[in-house]
Parts: C-alpha cells; structure tokens; sequence
C-alpha cells in the first residue's frame, strides 16, 4: 500500500502464519469480519535483509521492543520511517540496506513483518484464496477461539 506522506514508497505488513495475519488485522476490534479480505502466501526469491526489533535485538536498533506493541500507529510508523531514511546506520550489520522490518506483533508476539518496496520484486505468489472460504472457515475459528476473537457470521 502506498505510503501516505510519500507516494514513491510502499509497505507490506505480512505474518508468518494465519493467526498472525489475522490478529494484525482484527486484533483491535477482536471481530474477524471476513468480509472481502484475501489471505495470500507469497515466497521471496532471496533472502530478505529484514531489521529484528524482537527482544533485545530492539535496543541494539536503538529502541525498545514495545515500538512494536504500541497502539499509536502513528508511533510505530515514526520509527519505521527513521529505520527506512536511515538505513545505512545498519548496513555494518547487515552488509546492505534493510528491506524492512521483523517484530512481535503487538496482539500475539507472533512474528510480522513489515516490508519496504524496495524489496517488492523480490516476492512471488504462490497461492491466494478469499478469507471467507469454506476451506478456511475452521481454522479461522479455532484462531478466534484461541485469540479471544470473534468471527463475524459469513
């Protein structure tokens, strides 16, 4: 999705796993509402240079884990603007500039990332459905179940 304040630059919020997608997406309202929302598994065609703010890792990127659990977006963006304009601070650890970004989602602690556009070629997709597929519709129930969520009727 483009960003805001920069039409030239885009990010991709993923997870590893359904639950974690689905609690990014409907963690704050604890309603999965299904709705018209695509579920997609994409694989990268290289490795990705992605900054780890999970546990300590944070403080050694020059920040706190909690970054990432805050519900002030706006705050959380602010530091990922900071890791995008400056990414060369990190580039002795890494070698090259951060593709984006690997924390704890603020609902779950899973892993999510959010990645820059300018890793954007380097993805393919490998599979995609609608969220309110029957295939889906149990395992989207246990995840509520065990997320203290609830599935909006479909």
């Amino acid at each position: 999705m483009p960003c805001a304040t920069d039409a030239k630059r885009a990010i991709l919020y993923a997870a590893r796993t359904l639950s974690g997608c689905l609690v990014e997406i409907f963690g704050d309202t604890k309603i999965v509402a299904v709705g018209t929302w695509e579920v997609a598994v994409i694989r990268c065609t290289r490795d990705l240079n992605l900054l780890d703010l999970r546990g300590p890792n944070a403080m050694k990127a020059g920040t706190v884990s909690g970054v990432c659990k805050d519900s002030n977006r706006s705050y959380s963006q602010q530091w990922s603007r900071f890791f995008y304009e400056n990414s060369f601070l990190y580039e002795p650890i890494s070698g090259t500039a951060i593709d984006g970004l690997l924390y704890g989602n603020a609902h779950n602690d899973e892993d999510a990332l959010a990645l820059y556009e300018r890793c954007e070629r380097d993805f393919a997709c490998t599979s995609e459905c609608a969220l309110n597929d029957a295939a889906l519709r149990t395992e989207i129930k246990l995840i509520a179940l065990e997320t203290g969520m609830y599935v909006q009727p479909y």
